[in-house]
């Protein structure tokens, strides 16, 4: 990404604005509200020993913790179960259950797929009620059977029923009630096809995985590796053929509005585009300057260094004037005077790139970033008096400061990323 590299002992999980010619396989998790989707994705990020241990890890919002849930479709690139050898991307989105906002997270949805991913090669859609098919997953599956075709669809997807403690103690508890795991999964499945009108040659995976398994207990750790393994296989599948997204229809179906909001999606897609071209312009450039500042700033320190040991042979050798010795500790000086000066120069330049990065972030996080260059223009008085105050400070309590002006337009959990990845 555009920032600090993560600790090597660290796993990789990194939000991204564009996911287009990455050469990962992409997943896509899509249902309800409440569902799992971002707990499962937190937990198929982390290496499945130490996830306690990197809980701060996690990069995706999930609704249990907040009143609104994920608003915003995510584009990441993960190490799965934080193993560097199995790079993917994950596509977490919306609940688009959840508010009167329906319509502008379907369009928000279709918009980024489109401008900023090229493929899809599994779906994943995360169930939390196998008991029932609740209409706002019906309504979910038929918004992606009109947007990537019938078949093809049913040809990409497998069902996760998240929710569901994989303990023996509870499989056996659910079993005494008659509501057997397997049982379960086969009683959905027939739902789906009845429902769906699927005839019997498509057939589909179906499985559980529990989001939110005890480390402590070894049966529900031992299936969750064992599902997840399950679900990493399917994903990079050679066989599986990937779902183009340039194939994408427009749908409009029971949507209201949904013409007018995709129009205004697009708009806003262009706009964060040329956003996102111009910081990373600026942000090349001012690493580009900033490499130069600090190679001048090393050179005069290997030349003033040479000039000191030149001076101690001339006055151990007495081989020059007093007026000529004066003359080179003034040269020393001066050159120490540039030194000072060119490590300045490359600690403002850092800072300003570092500021670059801040605000690359903050894009591909669904904020509104402001770029360095803005500041000099003025462009958004209340931001660039902020950044202003950044690159004087240049402390992590400025950081904050800018964080928390923009609070309202990221949750907590992206704030928390942010500063992890410039290091604040």
């Amino acid at each position: 990404m555009d920032s600090k590299a993560a600790d090597d002992n660290e796993p990789t999980a990194t939000i991204e604005f564009d996911l287009r010619d990455n050469g990962r396989k992409k997943l896509l998790f899509v249902g309800k509200t409440g569902a799992g989707k971002s707990a499962l994705c937190n937990s198929l990020s982390l290496p499945i020993e130490e996830s306690d241990e990197f809980q701060e890890c996690k990069i995706f919002p999930e609704s249990a913790n907040l009143d609104i849930g994920n608003r915003r479709t995510i584009l990441s690139n993960i190490d799965f179960l934080g193993q560097p050898d199995k790079k993917v991307s994950f596509i977490d989105t919306v609940g688009f259950d959840s508010t009167e906002k329906k319509t502008s997270e379907v369009a928000e949805f279709i918009v980024k797929l489109k401008d900023n991913c090229d493929y899809i090669n599994l779906i994943a859609v995360v169930v939390s009620n196998p008991k029932r098919l609740e209409d706002s997953l019906m309504d979910t599956i038929q918004l992606l059977e009109s947007m990537f075709g019938k078949d093809q669809f049913w040809k990409s997807v497998v069902f996760i029923i998240s929710n569901l403690s994989q303990s023996d103690k509870e499989i056996k508890k659910r079993s005494k009630r008659s509501v057997d795991d397997d049982n379960l999964i086969i009683s959905l499945k027939a739902e789906i096809q009845g429902e769906f009108r699927l005839d019997g040659a498509i057939d589909f995976p179906c499985f559980i995985i529990d989001a939110h398994f005890d480390l402590d207990n070894e049966d529900e750790k031992a299936r969750f590796q064992n599902r997840a393994e399950m679900l990493y296989t399917m994903l990079v599948d050679g066989e599986r053929k990937h779902v183009s997204v340039n194939d994408i229809k427009h749908v409009v179906g029971k949507y209201e509005g949904l013409q007018e909001a995709l129009r205004a999606a697009e708009i806003k897609s262009k706009k964060e585009h040329n956003e996102n071209k111009r910081l990373r312009k600026e942000r090349d450039a001012l690493l580009k300057a900033k490499k130069k500042a600090e190679k001048n700033a090393a050179k005069l320190a290997n030349d003033i260094e040479k000039a000191e040991m030149e001076l101690e042979d001339v006055k151990r050798g007495n081989t020059a004037t007093y007026e000529e010795i004066r003359q080179r500790e003034q040269e020393i000086f001066l050159m120490r005077q540039d030194e000072r000066q060119a490590r300045e120069d490359a600690a403002n330049l850092n800072w300003k790139y570092k500021l670059a990065c801040l605000s690359l972030l903050v894009l591909a996080c669904g904020g509104a970033a402001v770029g360095v260059t803005a500041v000099t223009a003025g462009a958004v008085a209340s931001e660039a008096t902020i950044l202003e105050a950044l690159v004087a400070l240049k402390n992590a309590e400025a950081v904050k400061i800018f964080l928390a002006s923009i609070g309202a337009q990221l949750q907590p959990i992206m704030i928390a990323y942010i500063k992890k990845k410039l290091g604040f």
